[in-house]
């Protein structure tokens, strides 16, 4: 019987830890067509106007002038978020100027009473970035970005896929490796050219 017990405490923390490599909160990496609260056939003019983590102003404009935006959602408190940052540089250096553009969407870079940046959150989100050799757009959420994206939004890394329309085409649950994500985007490519 105190065999069974141990056995069964050894899965239970093998199972642990696949969740905590995964997404925060998330059993597994997940793919779904579109995250529930999400309209796949929304287009532009969904606006929004927000800053990076360096201070530039960013619109919607920015996500139109890709065939595809890849948005990925994290926050510096999920592990396996700063795990794939290293992953998510190589993938955007990878792609750059290939119709493709990898954004950063800083879950708890706002202060959630407020909606006013977080500037201690920032200063770690920097940190996080630069000591993983991950050079991209991050920005900030405003009001906007937290209603189309964080309404449905329950675990993180979650990452969106958009077209050049701002229709959600993809939404992925979980982290990946710099391959899982080469892949992913391929495909998605591949779909979006079929249309």
């Amino acid at each position: 019987m105190m065999n069974m017990v141990k056995r069964l405490i050894v899965l239970l923390l093998m199972c642990a830890m696949v969740v905590l490599t995964a997404a925060c909160a998330v059993p597994a990496a997940t793919s779904v067509d579109q995250a529930d609260g999400l309209d796949s056939a929304s287009a532009w003019p969904f606006t929004f106007s927000t800053v990076s983590l360096s201070g530039e102003e960013i619109t919607e404009s920015a996500f139109a002038k890709n065939k595809l935006t890849i948005l990925n959602v994290f926050a510096t408190w999920c592990p396996p978020c700063v795990a794939e940052l290293p992953d998510l540089g190589l993938v955007a250096a990878e792609y750059a100027g290939k119709g493709v553009q990898l954004v950063g969407l800083l879950e708890d870079g706002v202060v959630a009473t407020t909606g006013k940046p977080d500037d201690k959150v920032i200063e770690q989100a920097n940190t996080l970035l630069a000591n993983a050799k991950a050079e991209y757009l991050v920005i900030l959420p405003d009001a906007a970005l937290r209603e189309k994206f964080f309404a449905s939004l329950q675990y993180v890394p979650t990452t969106f896929f958009l077209d050049e329309t701002g229709t959600v085409v993809e939404t992925l649950i979980g982290s990946r490796s710099a391959e899982e994500w080469a892949n992913q985007i391929d495909a998605v490519l591949a779909k979006l050219g079929s249309k």
